[in-house]
């Protein structure tokens, strides 16, 4: 599998490297987002497996972990939401009505979500996603600041191969050239930040349960 997707990878960057590493990334052999896209559909060809761009370009994947994702969308239950299955297949025309809870969450958890007890008052945990985005770095540091009156934490899920890499790149967004503003989201994320390397668009965010332990740790 993972010399098959080399190849592939070879053949659409014409790269001359006759065999690549497991680890290396689509985007350090030379491919973008575009070219991802064309990659995407050669794989299907291939394969028979729709591979979204965005787990083509995901920092926390290589050739090996995209070898894993191709592998595992066969299995039961394992099918992250892509185009095809949100909109059809061959769609042409989409609208944003076809993007129902149901194309991205199963039944059963649909089901129990409505039986969920509601917290009240006001929060001392926020999980947060989209965190190293550009609206996600204003609410990340809004969050923080509320949460730090009362001693509070904020969770946030990063793409990452692990939790030192994705807080790395959750801290790259503040350090924009205005030492105050990443000096001020270190002395909050010091006390009052846990980030933890996982995907959205994943099963169970990536995550498998830790034993003893209420919080998860990600596997990748």
């Amino acid at each position: 599998m993972v010399d098959t997707l080399a190849r592939a990878g070879r053949a659409l960057l014409g790269t001359r490297r006759r065999r690549h590493q497991p680890e290396a990334h689509f985007t350090g052999l030379g491919g973008d987002s575009l070219s991802a896209l064309t990659f995407s559909n050669l794989l299907e060809e291939i394969f028979g497996v729709e591979v979204p761009v965005g787990v083509i370009i995901s920092p926390a994947n290589n050739i090996e972990r995209l070898a894993d994702y191709i592998e595992t969308q066969g299995s039961a239950g394992a099918q992250r939401p892509t185009f095809t299955t949100v909109h059809g297949e061959g769609a042409t025309s989409i609208s944003a009505s076809e993007l129902t809870l149901d194309k991205f969450i199963d039944a059963q958890t649909l089901s129990s979500a409505k039986s969920l007890p509601h917290a009240g008052g006001e929060p001392n945990t926020v999980l947060l996603t989209g965190a190293n985005g550009w609206l996600g770095r204003f609410l990340t540091l809004e969050w923080l600041e509320r949460l730090a009156e009362r001693g509070g934490k904020l969770i946030t899920i990063v793409r990452g191969r692990d939790a030192d890499e994705a807080r790395a790149r959750l801290e790259k967004v503040f350090d924009s050239g205005d030492p105050e503003l990443l000096g001020r989201f270190r002395e909050l994320a010091a006390e009052h930040l846990e980030v933890l390397p996982g995907d959205i668009g994943d099963r169970d965010l990536v995550w498998t349960p830790q034993s003893g332990s209420g919080w998860p740790t990600a596997s990748i």
